[in-house]
C-alpha cells in the first residue's frame, strides 16, 4: 500500500478527531506523518481524564523545551554564530571555487590544447632533432673533415708534400663514397687547388739547384699527384733543368764583354750542371723502364709515346751541343789571347770528356770554331795524357 493510499485510510479513521481539531484539519491533512499519526492514535486510545490533561502536559512540555532551547541558545551562542558566519564564509567560499573551478576547467581545456599542438610539433621536429643530434655527436669529425683543405694548404707550404697527397687521397675516398654529399665535393675543388699549388712549388723546385735524392722525390710526388705520363715527366724534367741551366749562364750576362772570363765561366756551369741533368735523368727514368713500361694503344698513341720517350734525351743533348755551338761562335772569335785560348781549349778537352761519359758529343762544334786550332790542341792533350799514364806506370814499377 503506497504512502498516500495510508494517510486517506488515516484521515477517515480520525474524521471525527479531525472535526474537532477544526483550524489545523486542513495542515494536518496535508503533512501527515507517521509522528502525526501515532500522536493521534494515542488520543484515540487514552482515557477522557487523561485526555484533559494533555493540554496540560503539552504546554508542560512546551515550556520545558523553551527552557531547554533558551539555555542552550545562551550556552553555545557562540558556537551558533561562529557557525552562521562559517557558513556565511562557505557559501563565499563555495561560490568563489566554483567560479575559480570554472576558469581552471577553461585553462585546462586550453593547457590540452595547447599540449596537443605541442606534441604534433615535436612529432614533426623528431627527424631534425635527431639529425642535430647526430652532427653534435660527430663534430669533432666533421670539424676534422672541414679542416682538411687548411691542413693540406699548411703541408704544402711547410714541404710535407708526402702528408698533403695522403689528407687529398683521404678526401677523395670520403667524396667517392659519399657522393650524395655537395659539401664533399666542395672540399674536393679546394683541396684540388691546394695541390695546385703544390705542383706549381715542386715545378718550381726543378728549375732550382737540387741534387738527385731530391730530383727522384720530386718526380715521385709528380707522379702520384698529376695524371701526368711518364714521357710527359721526362720532358718537364728536361725542360726544367735546361731552364735552371738558362738561369744559371743568365747570371754571366755582367761577363759578356770579356769573352775569356765569359767563356770560362760558361765551360764551367755547361760541364757542371750539363752532366748532372743527363745523370739525374738517367737515373729517375731507366730506359728499359720508360719504354717497355708504356702500353701499346690500337691507334698507336703507346708507340708514340715510347718513340717520343725513347729519343728525347738525344733530342735535348743536341739542343745543347746547338747551344754550345752558338755561344763558342759568339765569343771564341773575339778571344785574341793565345795564352787564353789555349786555356779555354784544355777547358773544352775535359768538358767533352765528361760529357761523352753521358753520351754528349760537342767535339764537332769545336772542330767547327777552331779548325786545325782545336786539333792541335786534341793531339797535344792526347800525348799530355800518355806522358801522365806512362809517369804512372814506371812510379809503379818502382
Amino acid at each position: 500500500m503506497s504512502t498516500d493510499q495510508s494517510a486517506q485510510d488515516d484521515s477517515y479513521a480520525f474524521g471525527p478527531l479531525l472535526d474537532i481539531l477544526d483550524p489545523l484539519k486542513q495542515i494536518i491533512s496535508s503533512t501527515s506523518t507517521p509522528t502525526i499519526t501515532s500522536y493521534l492514535s494515542r488520543l484515540t486510545s487514552i482515557s477522557l481524564p487523561s485526555l484533559a490533561n494533555e493540554q496540560r502536559t503539552l504546554e508542560s512540555e512546551k515550556v520545558s523545551l523553551s527552557a531547554t532551547l533558551k539555555s542552550s541558545g545562551q550556552r553555545d551562542h557562540d558556537a551558533f554564530v561562529s557557525a552562521a558566519d562559517h557558513v556565511d564564509a562557505y557559501r563565499t567560499s563555495y561560490g568563489t571555487l566554483s567560479t575559480g573551478i570554472g576558469g581552471l576547467s577553461e585553462q585546462c581545456t586550453k593547457l590540452g590544447n595547447a599540449v596537443g599542438e605541442f606534441n604534433a610539433f615535436a612529432s614533426a621536429q623528431t627527424t631534425e632533432r635527431t639529425r642535430a643530434s647526430l652532427l653534435l655527436s660527430n663534430h669533432d669529425r666533421l670539424l676534422d673533415i672541414l679542416e682538411m683543405p687548411s691542413l693540406v694548404a699548411t703541408c704544402v707550404q711547410n714541404g710535407y708534400y708526402t702528408e698533403a697527397m695522403d689528407l687529398a687521397a683521404h678526401v677523395r675516398r670520403l667524396s667517392m663514397r659519399f657522393s650524395e654529399h655537395p659539401l664533399l665535393e666542395e672540399l674536393v675543388k679546394e683541396v684540388d687547388s691546394r695541390m695546385e699549388d703544390m705542383v706549381s712549388n715542386l715545378l718550381t723546385l726543378l728549375r732550382q739547384s737540387i741534387k738527385l735524392p731530391t730530383a727522384i722525390k720530386v718526380i715521385g710526388y709528380l707522379r702520384r699527384s698529376t695524371q701526368l705520363t711518364d714521357p710527359e715527366l721526362r720532358y718537364i724534367f728536361l725542360l726544367s733543368r735546361w731552364k735552371h741551366l738558362e738561369d744559371m749562364i743568365g747570371t754571366l750576362k755582367p761577363l759578356q764583354n770579356d769573352s775569356a772570363r765569359y767563356m770560362k765561366r760558361y765551360v764551367e756551369l755547361i760541364r757542371e750542371y750539363g752532366f748532372a741533368i743527363f745523370m739525374q735523368y738517367r737515373s729517375i727514368f731507366p730506359d728499359d723502364t720508360a719504354v717497355d713500361g708504356l702500353s701499346s694503344h690500337g691507334d698507336g698513341t703507346g708507340l708514340v709515346e715510347r718513340t717520343f720517350a725513347k729519343n728525347l734525351l738525344p733530342s735535348f743533348a743536341q739542343n745543347l751541343v746547338a747551344s754550345i755551338r752558338k755561344t763558342l761562335e759568339e765569343h771564341v772569335p773575339q778571344m785574341t789571347d793565345t795564352a787564353a785560348r789555349q786555356s779555354l781549349l784544355t777547358q773544352l778537352l775535359y768538358c767533352a770528356q765528361s760529357l761523352g761519359r753521358v753520351g754528349v758529343d760537342f767535339t764537332g762544334a769545336c772542330v767547327d770554331v777552331f779548325g786545325d786550332e782545336w786539333v792541335e790542341g786534341v793531339k797535344n792533350h792526347a800525348a799530355v795524357q800518355a806522358r801522365l799514364s806512362g809517369g804512372g806506370g814506371v812510379a809503379e814499377k818502382k
